[in-house]
């Protein structure tokens, strides 16, 4: 019995990838022009930096996403990251605990003068 994919299968199976890549590409573009990021990232440059990676995005616990090294930076080669998912909310939490704490003292010192 031969287990090997025809050409055929092999087709199908790479448009398969490719659909599914172009859909993870589209979704990836929107989200950030919905939080109106500017967004200078080519599909191919997308899959690229997933390819190069190593690793595939997902929503799990143990998965990975992709993210910006500059949050005010656009979208594009030069300043993006693939890291684990909970090293990326870890960063994000230290972030925010420093920019309320900044909020805080602004508030206090205001307060006080």
């Amino acid at each position: 019995m031969n287990m090997q994919p025809t050409t055929v299968q092999t087709a199908i199976d790479s448009n398969k990838e490719r659909q599914l890549w172009k859909r993870r590409y589209l979704v990836h573009r929107c989200q950030a022009r919905y939080r109106r990021e500017p967004y200078k990232l080519t599909e191919a440059e997308f899959v690229q930096a997933w390819h190069d990676s190593g690793q595939l995005p997902g929503r799990g616990k143990g998965s990975y996403c992709m993210t910006r090294l500059d949050p005010r930076g656009a979208w594009k080669v030069s300043n993006i990251i693939v890291q684990p998912r909970l090293l990326h909310y870890q960063e994000r939490s230290t972030k925010q605990k420093l920019v309320r704490q900044n909020r805080l003292m602004h508030y206090i010192r205001k307060l006080w003068n």
